[in-house]
């Protein structure tokens, strides 16, 4: 259960603030100058992956480091893959964020 299934857990409003459509868009509710503090939630690296997105980004399965404790097949490689290709996709998300607050003025 996540923090955004509220009456769960018995609350009425989010406990991290309102939510925005966009960070620019929370930025500029932010008064000039006064320290802010926002939380940036994605479904990436979150898992279900889309079966073969590593693959066909353009990633390398040959460039796959599989923990020991799991077996090193095409199967697992595509998987932890896909894996890789989530967290790129975060980092991007983040990037965005990062460029909008120094945009408009950090």
């Amino acid at each position: 259960m996540g923090t955004g299934q509220l009456p769960i857990w018995g609350r009425t409003r989010n406990p991290a603030g309102p939510s925005f459509k966009s960070f620019a868009a929370f930025f500029k509710s932010v008064p000039k100058g006064k320290p802010f503090c926002f939380w940036f939630g994605s479904h990436d690296p979150h898992r279900a992956y889309v079966k073969g997105s590593g693959v066909k980004s353009g990633l390398k399965i040959e460039n796959v480091s599989v923990p020991p404790y799991l077996p090193d097949t095409p199967e697992v490689r595509s998987d932890i893959l896909d894996y890789y290709f989530a967290v790129q996709r975060f980092d991007r998300e983040v990037e965005r964020c990062l460029s909008c607050w120094k945009r408009l003025g950090n």
